[in-house]
């Protein structure tokens, strides 16, 4: 009895600094790059996943689409058929997102091609990264590999991207913090009903984009 709550008192105390340090944190977004140059550990042959360490053979439908999605859109397979074999013969790496400060939202993956926001929690110093949202419908988050959604993941890679970077370049950060809190005020949840955070986060980077276009 006397080890429970010893325990107990240990992760009181755990939870108390973790919220203290979300409570605290400043996070900024402060430029954009390709994952191979800024995921800590990143590689070619590896694809980021949501969710926790899980093999091939166990993902779920959506994140198996998604697997596939991204050995097409990055050129490691020409289709399907040849992305799933791929994925099923040990020739990719799978590890979890939060291994390596990322996220991947639903079934999302990152793999080394795809264009990530580069997050600072300026109160800590440590990096956060995360893939740019490619709207609704069919989308690889969902597990859709279709060529309208490759076509989408190269659009973003070529135009928006760019784009954007040069924007966040030129503004130097943009304050999320700020963003989040005028959002949740505004009437997000700032997860899945995010139109207030989008139309913020427009109008903080509309006239830079319109500066370096």
């Amino acid at each position: 009895f006397a080890r429970v709550r010893s325990n107990a008192a240990s992760i009181a105390a755990a939870n108390k600094k973790a919220l203290a340090r979300i409570l605290n944190s400043k996070p900024a977004l402060v430029g954009l790059d390709t994952a191979l140059n800024v995921i800590p550990g990143m590689k070619k042959d590896l694809i980021l996943h949501a969710g926790p360490p899980v093999k091939w053979t166990d993902m779920c439908g959506p994140m198996r689409g998604a697997v596939m999605g991204a050995l097409i859109y990055e050129g490691l397979a020409s289709d399907e058929r040849a992305a799933e074999k791929l994925a099923a013969y040990g020739k990719i790496t799978f590890s979890p997102c939060h291994e390596h400060s990322s996220v991947g939202p639903m079934a999302g993956v990152i793999s080394a091609s795809m264009p990530v926001y580069i997050v600072k929690n300026e109160e800590y110093g440590n990096y956060a990264y995360a893939t740019m949202n490619e709207g609704l419908g069919k989308v690889l988050r969902y597990g859709a590999y279709s060529p309208e959604v490759i076509e989408r993941l190269k659009w973003m890679e070529t135009v928006m991207y760019p784009v954007l970077k040069r924007a966040v370049s030129h503004l130097g950060r943009v304050d999320l913090k700020s963003i989040t809190a005028q959002a949740l005020h505004m009437g997000d949840e700032v997860h899945n009903r995010n139109r207030a955070g989008t139309s913020l986060f427009y109008r903080t980077i509309a006239p830079a984009v319109v500066l370096t276009t």
